[in-house]
């Protein structure tokens, strides 16, 4: 405990909750152990005793505290975030019995503001959109697993008006529900983007690395090998006037789940999972925020295909430069990847790299550090310790505090991970050059932030940090 008994005395009649965790109080007269913080009425000090832990104090006969329930805090249990979480999880399971924000919030009983602020809080959506996101993935589900009649899913899914779950379906999947449908048969679709998606740019900055095979873009068509039903194929996406034309190339064929994946990965690398319209009202109230989004309207921030190959290039990408993280991430995809035809590769799995001795990555000039990183942490993810494809769905503060926990991330690459391979739209990599080089610029600094100068010029822009740092990125000339 490293206290004296005056200064726990002090702590414990000050009710102070920065103590809670350094040590637990016994009170004689009740037979219970208490937090330092605990409401309940101080007993004399003669009656009190300190403990190091909870269960120093079950030793000693005491019983944990109702009022208090020190054992909760030291579990990390918070009864009204678990209320919270369920609520959540019984949206998605049915989004159906969930006619209005109203329904929502009397379930646990909250007001409409906070309950709006626990999913910004935990999801970084807005109780509106959450209840839509959750609507839609059962809409999806439903179109390609049953024969059930447009109508009749669109009132599975929670919506009483037809001409509005078709016009939500459009804007989050670019497709009409029958469209959609047809990917049980057919290899290709074409997306509606909305009216301001900056496709080209989009596409272009995916590929950035001119070299990749991986991903390439040829004229006004964009390619990008990835694997469907564990065997390579190649995605191309074809811009034409107001859609984009998309088609998957396999030597064989692929399934309707297959091609569903081909549409998310579609939808992820355009940045389709987030509408950037609050933002750009937040910013055009004024100031230096309206400056940042000029001549940029409309941006949004593109995904990787998938939460590994974020993973990848965050950890590659670190404290190097980019054509020679580029180089190292080429090397990585010509070494474990599979091949798509036309002479691109799909990117590695956790599986491939996993496989990978340390020494496989220093003979194409990985650091034994970064190699280390790299293969450890995809050795996680194989073995499903690190669950990685689960994280875009999982609470945030859960997704970021165990991305921080695994050796070979800290901060940046969490927050990065969450922006550019989860969808979060609250990350902030602090400590990332682009992002401080953005914020001098736009705010005439005379040199760089450093990351806490950086958090508190990124405050004004929450909940939508990942945003502002994109667009940073985009003033500062570069980005991850």
């Amino acid at each position: 405990m490293n206290m004296t008994r005056r200064q726990m005395l002090d702590a414990f009649y000050a009710r102070d909750p920065h103590y809670n965790g350094r040590f637990v109080t016994g009170v004689s007269s009740t037979g219970i152990y208490c937090l330092p913080s605990c409401g309940a009425r101080k007993p004399l000090a003669e009656h009190v005793s300190f403990f190091g832990t909870p269960e120093q104090a079950l030793t000693a006969g005491f019983r944990p505290c109702r009022r208090c329930r020190p054992d909760d805090f030291y579990r990390r249990y918070d009864p009204a975030r678990e209320a919270f979480l369920a609520l959540a999880v019984a949206v998605r399971q049915d989004p159906s019995a969930f006619g209005t924000i109203d329904d929502l919030a009397s379930q646990n009983a909250l007001g409409a503001t906070t309950l709006n602020d626990l999913f910004q809080k935990y999801y970084h959506l807005s109780a509106g959109r959450f209840l839509t996101e959750a609507r839609i993935a059962r809409a999806c589900q439903l179109l390609l697993e049953t024969e059930k009649r447009v109508a009749e899913i669109s009132l599975e899914s929670g919506y009483a008006s037809l001409s509005s779950f078709n016009a939500n379906f459009r804007r989050r999947t670019g497709l009409i529900p029958s469209a959609y449908r047809d990917l049980r048969r057919k290899s290709s679709f074409t997306l509606i983007p909305p009216p301001d998606l900056q496709i080209a740019s989009i596409l272009g900055y995916q590929a950035r690395d001119g070299e990749s095979p991986s991903e390439r873009i040829k004229g006004v068509v964009f390619y990008k090998a990835l694997l469907l039903d564990e065997h390579p194929a190649v995605l191309e996406m074809a811009r034409a006037q107001g859609a984009i034309l998309c088609r998957v190339r396999a030597p064989g064929s692929i399934s309707p789940s297959g091609m569903a994946l081909a549409h998310r990965t579609a939808c992820r690398l355009l940045g389709l999972h987030a509408d950037p319209g609050p933002f750009e009202t937040m910013c055009c109230r004024g100031g230096t925020s309206a400056k940042l989004i000029a001549g940029s309207r409309g941006l949004r921030i593109p995904q990787t295909a998938d939460v590994f190959e974020g993973l990848t290039w965050a950890i590659i990408g670190q404290q190097i430069n980019m054509s020679f993280a580029f180089q190292l991430r080429r090397g990585l995809i010509h070494l474990v990847g599979q091949p798509a035809g036309g002479g691109m590769i799909a990117h590695p799995t956790p599986a491939g790299v996993a496989g990978l001795d340390y020494g496989d990555l220093q003979k194409l000039k990985f650091s034994r550090r970064k190699a280390e990183y790299l293969i450890d942490t995809a050795r996680l993810v194989a073995t499903g310790e690190l669950p990685l494809a689960a994280l875009p769905g999982l609470p945030v503060p859960d997704v970021l505090a165990a991305l921080e926990k695994v050796r070979g991330l800290g901060i940046w690459s969490s927050n990065y991970l969450g922006m550019r391979a989860c969808g979060f739209s609250d990350c902030a990599p602090l400590g990332d050059t682009g992002l401080a080089s953005g914020l001098q610029k736009l705010h005439a600094l005379a040199g760089r932030p450093d990351a806490e100068a950086a958090r508190i010029l990124l405050e004004p822009y929450r909940p939508y940090r990942s945003f502002a740092t994109f667009h940073l990125w985009r003033l500062a000339g570069g980005g991850a």
